[in-house]
């Protein structure tokens, strides 16, 4: 960016754009608007000049957004998991350690900490038949969870979207041993 005086004015010069600084006009402003504009300008030019490299970019982009989103099986919403819980059609597999399994669980939920889940595999057979809806803090853990779970052969599988930290702020009841 540089300053010019033609012909008695002054004038910004940002890359290929000049702008003529009436003089009540503030240098900082103008400046900042021609940074915006070139910044615009030199990013559809980068693309253009490279687009197989921005090509490439967006499609590791797609693809890696689809596998997160398929990567710990389908998420289900805190109240999609009541309509199922009511209708005795799932059962609720809370992951979480004794302290926060203690702290507050869905009712009826079945629990199986996380690290002994491969052992305590056998408990969850009878079970085959409904759809399990896996629990854990915030929704981070249940994916690996859902991971073992398929891999045991149980097919209708799915995460509470959020875990209890989303049951919780959705207001549903929590109960204590």
């Amino acid at each position: 960016m540089r300053l010019l005086i033609y012909a008695g004015k002054l004038f910004v010069e940002a890359g290929a754009r000049a702008c003529l600084l009436s003089p009540g006009e503030g240098v900082y402003n103008r400046a900042k608007i021609n940074q915006q504009g070139l910044f615009m300008d030199r990013l559809f030019e980068f693309i253009v000049n490279h687009y197989i490299l921005v090509s490439i970019f967006v499609a590791l982009l797609a693809a890696l957004f689809v596998l997160e989103s398929r990567r710990g099986g389908q998420k289900i919403s805190a109240q999609a998991a009541v309509n199922l819980i009511n209708r005795d059609e799932a059962i609720v597999l809370d992951i979480r350690d004794r302290k926060d399994y203690a702290e507050g669980h869905i009712t009826g939920a079945l629990h199986i900490p996380l690290n002994s889940l491969k052992e305590r595999m056998a408990e969850l057979n009878k079970h085959k038949g409904k759809q399990i809806v896996v629990a854990d803090k915030m929704g981070q853990h249940a994916a690996m969870a859902v991971k073992q779970l398929t891999a045991e052969g149980f097919e209708n599988v799915v995460r509470l979207n959020g875990g209890i930290a989303d049951w919780k702020a959705s207001n549903l009841p929590l109960v204590k041993k």
